[in-house]
């Protein structure tokens, strides 16, 4: 079962150490924007984004026109306020939950999960599948979020991080990070910790999937694969289209 205290407490702590420099809108959400343009069935409205983070590419797809509901365990939320405060031609609502016990009011055309899906047990995952397909989607909604790739994961296991206070650029602590893999169960765990608090480590789990891994896990769920292809330009995830079945 997912440990929610564990996943907040690090997207939490982690939030508050980088939010005043990563609360911004960079390519990475144009790129997802146009993801979304090329991907979504034609005619997309409303778009469920779980796991929204600090609001930024949630943000772009409302400037384009959608109409965005994002989903946010952690205290990131509280940079989306300069977001929702904003108009837009289409809409924006941030919701802090767990997205497992999110309702929906009406269904969405696009759910997307950048960057978090691996959290918790293959159980668990499989549980958050059926609410997409089950509770969240509309008849010819889709999904669209990346996975992570255990070759890449792999390759960087045991590999350790010094990133130093840089107060002008945002950075106000003195962090390290340690990188492990665990090839027998597929998953990364990625710890951080303040260098004057070595005792005091935050770490987040996720589990990776090669395509045929991922194929298996969502037998079932009613869910099928549409696609699956590397997600550029990042090398370590690949990018997941899934209907309804």
């Amino acid at each position: 079962m997912i440990n929610l205290d564990q996943v907040d407490n690090f997207f939490s702590t982690t939030g508050q150490w980088w939010g005043q420099v990563e609360k911004k809108i960079t390519a990475d959400d144009y790129q997802r924007l146009k993801l979304v343009k090329r991907l979504a069935n034609h005619g997309t409205k409303r778009i469920l984004e779980l796991g929204s983070s600090y609001g930024n590419t949630a943000a772009v797809c409302a400037k384009a026109g959608y109409e965005v509901v994002g989903v946010e365990l952690s205290d990131r939320i509280k940079f989306t306020k300069a977001y929702e405060k904003q108009k837009y031609p289409g809409s924006l609502k941030f919701v802090k939950q767990d997205f497992y016990q999110f309702i929906a009011d009406q269904p969405f055309d696009l759910v997307c999960y950048w960057n978090g899906f691996g959290i918790g047990t293959d159980a668990d995952l499989r549980r958050l599948l059926k609410k997409m397909a089950g509770d969240w989607l509309a008849p010819a909604g889709r999904v669209l979020m990346d996975i992570q790739d255990p070759f890449w994961w792999d390759n960087w296991s045991s590999d350790k991080t010094k990133q130093f206070a840089n107060p002008e650029a945002g950075y106000p602590h003195n962090v390290r990070e340690v990188l492990n893999f665990d090839p027998v169960e597929n998953r990364f765990t990625d710890t951080w910790w303040l260098a004057d608090q070595p005792n005091d480590k935050i770490s987040q789990t996720m589990r990776c999937f090669t395509p045929a891994d991922f194929k298996l896990l969502v037998e079932g769920t009613g869910l099928v694969v549409d696609t699956i292809e590397k997600f550029q330009p990042t090398d370590h995830q690949y990018l997941v289209k899934l209907v309804r079945q």
